[in-house]
């Protein structure tokens, strides 16, 4: 998982370069950008849903499909 928030400008983010290793371990899953503020023992460790900013799917082949899906839940507050 990343702590990226970077965005190019409004539309989808660019896949980040340093996800590309983490993604090449995750064939046909996703691979995610999680907010630190909501990710204090870093982004391997427990986060909330509202802590992830947003996914991209990732290929068969390991490699970054170009889909990317935005989180809606992120940065409300925690369910209580």
């Amino acid at each position: 998982m990343s702590k990226r928030r970077a965005n190019s400008g409004g539309g989808q983010p660019d896949f980040p370069a340093e996800l590309l290793a983490e993604a090449r371990t995750k064939p046909g899953g996703w691979v995610y950008a999680i907010d630190p503020a909501y990710a204090p023992n870093g982004p391997d460790g427990a986060v909330p849903p509202e802590g992830i900013i947003g996914g991209w799917k990732v290929g068969d082949d390991g490699t970054p499909t170009g889909e990317y899906q935005a989180n809606p839940r992120y940065g409300s507050p925690p369910s209580q």
